[in-house]
């Protein structure tokens, strides 16, 4: 540091007991939904859950763009300089209002328009998102593509959506009843689909073919960021592995739906000792806990905490997951978050460390995280 041309006029900061690290990245969040808060995971299961999500979503720009900046509000309480925002879906296509105020904000990273399109040429999902996609072009944050999710968008509309060239992300291998409406077309999720209106016999012969939720998108997967994967066999992390997937894992998220009791620990160390980049995203508020939340708002260091204490990660495989693969899964190059000599940080924290080794220090925080 002293070498550079700014030493002469720095200014001293004595910081005991922290650890300096740089700002952080979430791979993976909701931040249209940050008015709903926190909310414990109900008895109805998780089509139950979601029906929960859908009646609580905001429909006026106004009213979106203003629980998104509570959300960014949070992320910047926890550290965080940028995202992998899911923009969710208003009366069929994707509200503008996030994207405006994330670009507003200066947080990096990219919004990835959320639609839904399970007909089966895939459309006017896929036509209403690109159409917002040439709408607007923000400054500091980028812009992807979001097929929801395999039960929620045909394979079409994946295919119609890669052939734009934006970034893409989706919801992969979430719940059973995702594997079984992929697999069997059948289960709590084609029963919601077809409450809705949306399940027709050419629907159903999209599904029931005994495939995985991964086998299913077998032919996206390439360079695709896909969240949750709770479900996976050894096959779909080949899959995975071969495709060049990038993975954003929420085990706060996980924990929350009870998904380990249903498939088992998640495979996060099986798909990095695979050479697939697994990045910490946090899903929406909604499944974090109130008390976190207040301390320190949005916050993957809280994500990395319950890997160390659950999982006795190393510290350092926690470190690559925040700091190379974190970037990478939201488009951005790692070197922005990475402390070499010549490097241009995004930002820079100060976290009060939680032990006396400084990369144990910093995943194990619990306290206040301060911009420096």
């Amino acid at each position: 540091m002293r070498t550079h041309p700014a030493w002469a006029n720095a200014t001293r900061l004595d910081l005991p007991g922290r650890v300096v690290a740089p700002a952080l990245v979430n791979a993976h969040t909701h931040l249209d939904l940050t008015h709903i808060g926190p909310r414990p995971f109900g008895d109805g299961g998780f089509s139950a859950w979601i029906d929960m999500v859908r009646s609580g979503r905001l429909v006026e720009d106004d009213a979106i763009a203003e629980s998104t900046r509570q959300g960014v509000a949070m992320l910047h309480k926890g550290g965080t300089v940028a995202v992998g925002d899911i923009v969710g879906t208003v009366n069929g296509a994707p509200s503008l209002a996030p994207v405006r105020v994330l670009d507003g904000a200066g947080v990096l990273g990219t919004a990835f328009l959320e639609f839904f399109a399970l007909s089966e040429d895939g459309s006017p999902g896929v036509d209403l998102a690109l159409e917002r996609a040439g709408d607007i072009q923000p400054q500091t944050i980028g812009l992807g593509l979001q097929p929801h999710a395999p039960y929620s968008a045909s394979p079409r509309a994946y295919r119609r959506a890669r052939e734009r060239g934006l970034p893409m992300c989706t919801h992969l291998a979430e719940s059973m009843a995702e594997r079984q409406v992929v697999a069997e077309g059948a289960g709590p999720m084609r029963d919601m689909l077809a409450g809705w209106g949306l399940w027709t016999d050419g629907v159903a012969a999209l599904f029931g073919q005994g495939r995985s939720p991964v086998r299913h998108l077998a032919d996206y997967l390439e360079c695709l960021l896909v969240v949750h994967l709770n479900d996976l066999s050894d096959a779909d992390i080949e899959l995975l592995a071969n495709a060049g997937s990038r993975v954003a894992y929420c085990p706060r998220s996980s924990a929350y739906f009870g998904a380990d009791a249903v498939f088992g620990p998640h495979r996060y160390r099986d798909l990095l000792a695979a050479g697939v980049p697994v990045a910490l995203g946090t899903d929406s508020v909604i499944n974090l806990p109130q008390n976190s939340v207040d301390t320190r708002g949005i916050c993957v260091l809280d994500e990395a905490r319950l890997l160390l204490e659950r999982d006795g990660t190393e510290p350092g495989v926690l470190l690559e997951m925040l700091y190379a693969h974190g970037p990478a899964a939201v488009g951005l190059p790692s070197g922005a978050f990475r402390m070499d000599a010549g490097a241009e940080l995004a930002g820079l924290i100060a976290v009060e460390a939680g032990d006396a080794d400084q990369a144990r220090g910093l995943v194990a925080s619990v306290g206040p995280i301060s911009f420096l």
